[in-house]
């Protein structure tokens, strides 16, 4: 019963201290989540000065459908230059009519089908962003086994909308690949970290930490 005591008594001292790092925790897990489960319709999100938790639905309108006249690779290059001048991946504003239905995307992280399923995954990505950046290093096209790609290399910086602000940086490079129609079936992205340096990023708080 003393042990009992002294515990009880140990924890009420620290409970304040217990309850943030609690919080903490718990906020870095639901942004992991859904880095790794993009295609969930709602964004869970944590009160980080407590315990409560509560769940925003995020309701995606269909957009109108696109038309756009692609003859060559060239186009494809075009029309990507532009996505990654509107920061297309912080912004969640892409070309989707130059993207098969059935396109596949994939990460370090993870890997689906659907330019349906990505647009939405932007959007819900987006607003966990503050003062994201994404630049275009360079982008050209190629051929490999007779398919036609462009490549292009970018840098990603943008703090997450954490109490403890984590900073995120990636330079990565994404593989469109095109079928005979000048679709993107394939849209794969490496990075210079791996998987699990990219979620540790989200534990390490900005502060003192270069973003260069």
């Amino acid at each position: 019963m003393e042990v009992y005591e002294r515990l009880l008594n140990r924890y009420e001292s620290y409970k304040d201290h217990y309850n943030k790092l609690f919080s903490r925790a718990l906020g870095a897990l639901l942004i992991i989540r859904i880095l790794h489960e993009r295609n969930v319709w709602y964004m869970c999100v944590a009160n980080f000065y407590g315990t409560e938790l509560f769940c925003k639905f995020e309701r995606v309108s269909d957009e109108k459908r696109e038309e756009i006249l692609v003859s060559g690779v060239d186009d494809v290059v075009t029309i990507l230059k532009s996505d990654y001048d509107n920061a297309y991946f912080v912004t969640g504003a892409f070309t989707s009519a130059i993207y098969a239905e059935d396109c596949i995307f994939e990460d370090p992280t993870i890997r689906f089908q659907g330019k349906e399923l990505y647009s939405r995954n932007l959007k819900l990505l987006v607003p966990f962003f503050d003062h994201p950046s994404i630049g275009l290093q360079k982008i050209e096209k190629g051929m490999n086994s007779k398919t036609n790609f462009v490549l292009a290399t970018w840098k990603l910086r943008t703090y997450l909308k954490l109490p403890w602000k984590p900073l995120i940086c990636i330079d990565g490079s994404t593989v469109y690949e095109l079928n005979g129609d000048f679709n993107i079936v394939r849209h794969a992205e490496s990075w210079n970290v791996s998987a699990l340096e990219a979620i540790g990023q989200i534990f390490t708080p900005s502060f003192g930490r270069s973003s260069a």
